[in-house]
This record gives structure tokens, sequence and C-alpha cells, in this order.
């Protein structure tokens, strides 16, 4: 089967295209036209020639909406290799008011810098007591999820 790589990103293109305007929290699309932006994104299509520049013509159209956190990325961007998996590599409950109590370190590999929890390489180092127990050190201050 041979694939028209024009054709596929027009369809790509009005799928997310439709998919920020059925599904994006302002209904509203913070003030903007959004037809308009599409009319205005779809012509540079014809330009394009690879998935990189296709993102390019994707994101500065989501980047209309004045949101900074909405962006497009592709498996390309990212080989298996370079994929990197956030991970703090530890369990937690609620202290007793000062903050948070580490229950359990996972440590991933131990073989590999690169895959160790950072919770492993505290110093002074936090010490399992027991396959769900950990030592009593509580943070003074509630963490930061992002």
């Amino acid at each position: 089967m041979k694939i028209d790589k024009s054709v596929e990103r027009v369809q790509m293109f009005n799928e997310m295209w439709r998919l920020y305007r059925d599904y994006f929290w302002d209904p509203k699309m913070n003030g903007k036209n959004w037809e308009d932006a599409r009319r205005k994104y779809i012509g540079f299509l014809s330009r394009v020639s690879n998935r990189t520049e296709f993102n390019e013509v994707a994101s500065a159209m989501v980047a209309e909406l004045g949101v900074g956190h909405t962006s497009m990325r592709s498996p390309i961007d990212f080989p298996d290799k370079q994929r990197g998996l956030g991970r703090l590599g530890g369990a937690f409950s609620d202290g007793d008011g000062d903050g948070v109590m580490v229950v359990e370190v996972y440590d991933g590999d131990i073989d590999l810098a690169e895959d160790r929890s950072p919770l492993s390489l505290a110093n002074p180092p936090i010490v399992p007591r027991g396959p769900n127990y950990a030592d009593q050190r509580r943070t003074r201050s509630q963490p930061k999820l992002f």
C-alpha cells in the first residue's frame, strides 16, 4: 500500500484541530477564532516535508491559544533510548502533621546509576528496615508534585 504523506498530514492536522476544538478546557478557545487558526496554518502543510516540520506547524497553531503547557510531540522526537521516566522511587504516607513519611524505597536497577532512585542516593541514606518499613525520617515541608 502506498501512503501519500501530504494527504496523511492534512488528515492528522484536521484531527488534531478537531480534538482541540472538542476537548479544549475553554469552549471559547481563549477568545481565539479556532476556525481562522485552522485556515491560517493548514496552508503551511504544502511546504512540510517531514514529521518534525509538521509538528512545528501544528505546535504553532496550538500556541495561538496562549496556553504554555500544550505542545505536540511524536515518537520520532523521543527514540526509546531517550525516553525518560520520572521516578522518585519510594512510597509515602502522611506523617503526624510534620510532613510526609518515607515508608519504602524502590531502588530500581542498582547497577545503572541513571536508574537509581533519588531516595536511595540520599545522604544520610534512607535505610529500609524490613520489606514494608523504612526509617521514620520526615520531610520538613510538603513535597511539590508536578
